[in-house]
């Protein structure tokens, strides 16, 4: 008998073409590639949904960090413009009588030093401009504007929102720094009309890539500027905005948000400003996060339903052979029950069963090279990632030389020219000096905090006791007035990175430290105890303790909770002390009363 699949068979089989065993065996087939078809596709889809919400938190961080540093970055800008304004402010007072032609020719030399300045003015003390870089600007009255009115009210210096320039005619906003004689009496403004395209050009220089987004608002929330850059849009059109109105109130807020400018719908994070009341933004639309994700799904479906065709076509040919051995072998029970003892059946199948078998795998070996897809995808991730920290460590770079200029310049000024400057002279070069300074030690924490996540940890037995005192050896040479007494618990061994240890105690003693300096009885103790079953470490002090209220501000980056002319510090201590924890697999917490001492509790992984 010829060998024929059975849609090919004429009348001359009719039972074979109609076999119950074929269609059995066919539905069989089609059932068991149905089952390993739809959990795959399910399984697709699960793991493609997990990947979109890892990219939406990875960019939900990364607008959070961007945010965070143009608010630096901003800040740093218009600080910069303010001290520049001190100085010149220090100059009218020192080396007055000014004419109005030499204080003209001195902001018209001050205002081309900075891009984001369009002119500088001096406005006496009625609030009239006497003085300007901007002849069109002189005789203005400044007297009905926010910032004069802050300022004649006491401030020494404001920030304006957005305004329109009534010399310029274009949006502007405004540093003003008030004029004090030596006896503190008002009696002018130094003003800068800065102009926001260009401040926010010289805090961004570029786009981020994917369509990403960065903006910076006033305390109205109105939108000084946007990059990418729009040719028209409304200042007040992120009125509506939930996580602007949360930064204006002074937190920081992220999440998902639909652009009022172009409808699309975004990632985005607000950050307040420090001081100024203005907010940065940063976001990524949704849609270049999903444009990656959906196009591999598409592929992966087309394969997958290209791999079902062919398992179809093969399971019908399996089908067939299974179905064709079958009818040989009934062929030969008939021929035996005829008597025909001599018939000889070749049934056959097996071989076409295994290669059904071999399909399968085929199907698990292409799965896994779209889960090996997926994993290339997340490393793409994760290099990225690693890319914005390194952007932010190059910002954070690039912020040094302005400050070592500035402290350099004043230093030579209170060395070189200590016979012709007066007390409050010296005294506002010493407020310079102390303001870069200060700059520069946050940069160092932002950096120090940075590389807390990035460091490679070597885990080894690390005694803690003797760890703790030599830190307090240390504290003590630092500051030989003062006395404490130190409880250090002996016999604390811990499983961890060393350095990273050390760093720990550093911040959680030196606090301690510096928090009971007020204290005639200072005590201090590091120890170990049990808390729900777990082995904790905790330093506890008599100091000034804090409000539990706002524990949990604690170990965020930059957040303090005792005002730096009472207890020096940068807030980046704690938060880095969380971290490390973190990455050793503990848990960090405070429990204080105000002026009673606080302590801090903190765990390590097995």
């Amino acid at each position: 008998m010829v060998n024929r699949p059975p849609w090919e068979l004429g009348n001359a089989m009719p039972e074979e073409r109609h076999s119950p065993v074929w269609g059995s065996i066919w539905r069989v087939l089609f059932i068991l590639i149905a089952v390993a078809l739809i959990p795959t596709l399910i399984v697709q889809a699960m793991i493609y949904i997990q990947w979109y919400r890892v990219r939406a938190e990875l960019a939900e961080q990364s607008n959070l960090e961007f945010a965070k540093t143009v608010a630096i970055a901003v800040h740093s800008v218009i600080e910069d413009i303010h001290h520049d304004e001190q100085v010149m402010a220090a100059s009218v007072v020192f080396l007055r009588p000014y004419t109005n032609e030499e204080m003209t020719r001195t902001l018209v030399g001050a205002a081309g030093s900075d891009r984001a300045v369009r002119s500088i003015h001096y406005a006496d003390s009625s609030g009239v401009i006497t003085a300007s870089s901007d002849p069109k600007a002189v005789g203005l009255d400044l007297t009905g504007r926010d910032y004069w009115k802050e300022i004649a009210a006491g401030a020494d210096w404001a920030v304006s929102d957005l305004l329109t320039g009534r010399a310029t005619g274009k949006p502007t906003i405004f540093i003003a720094t008030a004029v004090r004689g030596p006896s503190k009496e008002f009696e002018g403004v130094i003003l800068a009309s800065a102009d926001p395209e260009a401040l926010g050009d010289l805090v961004v220089p570029g786009d981020r890539p994917n369509g990403g987004t960065v903006l910076f608002f006033d305390s109205k929330g109105m939108l000084l500027y946007r990059r990418p850059k729009l040719a028209n849009f409304s200042p007040d059109a992120y009125k509506d905005d939930p996580h602007l109105r949360a930064a204006l109130h002074g937190e920081i807020s992220s999440g998902s948000l639909l652009s009022p400018l172009d409808g699309r719908s975004l990632i985005v994070a607000r950050v307040p400003i420090a001081d100024i009341g203005w907010v940065a933004g940063a976001g990524v639309p949704e849609e270049a996060l999903k444009t990656p994700i959906t196009r591999s799904f598409y592929i992966n479906v087309a394969i997958l339903l290209a791999s079902a065709v062919v398992c179809f076509g093969l399971a019908g040919a399996i089908a067939y052979a299974v179905a064709r051995g079958v009818t040989r072998l009934r062929e030969h029970a008939e021929a035996i029950g005829r008597g025909d003892l001599a018939h000889r059946a070749d049934v056959g199948g097996v071989s076409d069963l295994r290669d059904l078998a071999g399909s399968v795998n085929e199907m698990a070996a292409l799965l896994q090279t779209r889960d090996e897809a997926l994993r290339q995808r997340t490393r793409e991730l994760e290099t990225a990632n690693r890319e914005l920290q390194s952007f932010s460590y190059s910002v954070s770079h690039d912020l040094r030389t302005p400050l070592r200029a500035i402290d350099g310049f004043s230093q030579v000024l209170v060395e070189d020219y200590a016979d012709t400057l007066d007390e409050r002279g010296k005294d506002y070069l010493r407020r310079v000096r102390s303001a870069s300074q200060r700059m520069g030690v946050l940069i160092d924490d932002f950096l120090k905090l940075s590389r807390v996540t990035q460091a490679e940890m070597k885990v080894t037995d690390v005694d803690m006791s003797a760890l703790a005192r030599k830190i307090v050896s240390e504290l003590q040479v630092s500051d030989r007035s003062r006395v404490a007494d130190f409880d250090i618990q002996d016999g604390l061994v811990a499983r961890g990175d060393a350095a990273l240890l050390r760093t720990t105690l550093e911040n959680l003693l030196g606090n301690a430290w510096k928090f009971t300096r007020r204290k005639p009885s200072a005590r201090i103790e590091f120890g170990r105890t049990e808390r729900e079953g777990r082995a904790a470490y905790f330093v506890r002090d008599n100091g000034a303790g804090f409000d539990m209220a706002f524990a949990g501000k604690l170990f965020q980056p930059f957040q303090r909770l005792h005002r730096t002319e009472e207890f020096e510090g940068t807030g980046v201590g704690l938060a880095t002390v969380k971290r490390i924890v973190e990455r050793h697999g503990g848990e960090i917490w405070a429990e204080a009363t105000v002026n009673e001492g606080a302590t801090f509790y903190f765990t390590l992984g097995a």
